[in-house]
């Protein structure tokens, strides 16, 4: 099996492929986002979804995409900022991505780990009405701290910090 594939089984008994991020998953990412993804990117950037997308695949150590029945459903991953030790982690989905957010979920705390290792400090903000992905924080460890407003749109600051044992 290789070793940039991870394989994991919805309840219906259909294979769902982890893998390494390629390029070409941005645009069918782009295409395809969930609205509430759409929205906050956009909020977010000021742009069209498909520059974001490239330019945080292109500058990710650490960027995995999900397929299932050859469709890609989700692109997940981490991010450098300014500052060294710390992380910014992302996950944007297609309408798809409600099909396999119950086996997804089960692989995401191991995930953050991996991203830790990268990075121990994670941090990033996020559209308060995105419900799925504010589940999606807190079920991986994540601690909501603030509030700020991006054109009226309330987003939440998260963090995980590393444990050191």
């Amino acid at each position: 099996m290789d070793r940039n594939l991870c394989y994991f089984i919805s309840k219906n008994d259909c294979v769902i492929i982890e893998r390494d991020s390629i390029e070409t998953d941005c645009k069918e990412l782009a295409d395809n986002l969930r609205k509430p993804d759409f929205d906050e990117v956009v909020i977010v950037t000021k742009e069209e979804p498909i520059k974001p997308i490239t330019r945080g695949f292109r500058i990710s150590k650490y960027c995995k995409s999900v397929v299932k029945d050859g469709n890609l459903i989700a692109m997940y991953g981490v991010a450098p900022t300014e500052f060294n030790k710390v992380g910014s982690p992302f996950l944007l989905g297609t309408n798809r991505f409600l099909e396999i957010r119950i086996p997804f979920a089960r692989q995401c705390k191991k995930r953050v780990e991996e991203m830790q290792n990268l990075y121990p400090i994670l941090w990033n903000f996020i559209d308060s009405r995105n419900e799925i992905h504010l589940r999606w924080i807190k079920w991986c460890g994540f601690k909501i701290i603030n509030e700020r407003y991006i054109d009226n749109v309330k987003f939440y600051e998260f963090i995980r910090i590393k444990k050191y044992v």
